[in-house]
């Protein structure tokens, strides 16, 4: 006996929509009359009389040293910003204290230099001086040149 697929479609659609219609019916019942008998889960007792641990107090234990943690570690923070600003302020004051010196060093140096010319224009006036060149000076031509005796001695003036 073979089963014909035409018939075991047309009963098998309408079994299925009455199980899944039963099993709404049964839990709107469920629902609309709860059940009477029994305790409500709010009046059992605590079954475990031994004390249990508070895992609200434990987050709030965690996070009051997540607080005291975090606020050691901004305190540290401004400590450090602080000793970097007090760093950075010493740096400062040491730059301009070397820009001022370097200023002072170039002043003096013009000073002297100003005074090196002033000498050297003292000494160019007076007839000499570092740039002056010594004006060429023909050699006197010798006399004695081409003469085979040697001149007379001339007397000495008085």
């Amino acid at each position: 006996m073979a089963l014909d697929p035409k018939k075991f479609a047309k009963y098998t659609g309408p079994a299925i929509l009455g199980v899944f219609l039963l099993a709404a019916l049964i839990i709107l019942l469920g629902i609309v009359f709860p059940p009477k008998s029994g305790k409500s889960p709010d009046q059992l007792p605590n079954q475990n009389a031994q004390p249990g641990v508070d895992t609200q107090q434990l987050q709030i234990n965690s996070l009051l040293e997540q607080q005291a943690s975090t606020a050691g570690n901004l305190k540290k923070l401004y400590e450090n910003q602080v000793k970097l600003n007090a760093t950075i302020a010493d740096l400062i004051k040491t730059s301009d204290a070397q820009k001022q010196v370097q200023k002072d060093n170039r002043a003096y140096i013009a000073m002297l230099y100003n005074k090196v010319l002033d000498l050297e224009l003292q000494v160019q006036s007076l007839g000499g001086g570092y740039n002056v060149k010594p004006k060429h000076k023909e050699d006197p031509i010798n006399p004695l040149v081409g003469t085979d005796s040697l001149p007379a001695p001339q007397p000495l003036p008085n």
